[in-house]
């Protein structure tokens, strides 16, 4: 899941106040490009706000993700545990 940390309405409130002292033209340009900016990210956020085959999740409460042998927080997953954990899924995937 995507966290960006500020939400979209975030994003349009601030737009939105910064437009109120432009002329009407623009204000109206603005609002435009905000709902094609709205449905764009909508779209982004659902198409890519699940996990992928063969990700690797990370808790973002934790930073730590699962790998065969334990759980281990992010930092300290070496890039040949990552391999690892690949290999291991591309293995099951093959046997299932």
């Amino acid at each position: 899941m995507i966290d960006s940390g500020i939400s979209i309405n975030q994003v349009i409130t601030i737009v939105q106040l910064s437009s109120m002292n432009q002329p009407l033209v623009v204000q109206e340009g603005l609002r435009h490009s905000n709902a094609r900016f709205t449905a764009s990210m909508s779209r982004i956020m659902e198409e890519y706000s699940h996990p992928f085959k063969d990700d690797i999740l990370v808790s973002t409460d934790t930073l730590t993700c699962d790998t065969p042998d334990r759980p281990k927080q992010w930092e300290r997953v070496s890039k040949k545990d990552v391999k690892k954990q690949k290999k291991i899924l591309k293995h099951d995937r093959q046997w299932h």
